[in-house]
């Protein structure tokens, strides 16, 4: 499998009422989401997250930078031939 691309969208999606825990309270929630393309688009893989900052220490922003820097610094397989190449 070749990857030909992979695209970053920062979303925001609506509750449909508000949502309150301790620290947080609010009407949406900001994802990231990650789409992989590969074999000339015949293939499309998708990944999500929700940084919640006093949570995990990430914001929308660190987490698109840091799959950006992944994928850009030559860590992630243009070429897949097992899954052991990214994944334990």
């Amino acid at each position: 499998m070749h990857f030909e691309s992979i695209n970053l969208y920062r979303i925001r999606l609506p509750f449909q009422r508000d949502f309150a825990i301790s620290r947080l309270n609010g009407r949406s929630a900001t994802r990231v989401v990650v789409e992989a393309v590969a074999d000339k688009g015949r293939v499309k893989g998708y990944g999500e997250g929700l940084p919640i900052e006093f949570a995990t220490g990430e914001t929308p922003e660190t987490v698109m930078e840091d799959v950006a820097s992944f994928v850009s610094g030559g860590f992630f397989p243009r070429r897949l031939k097992d899954i052991s190449q990214i994944w334990d």
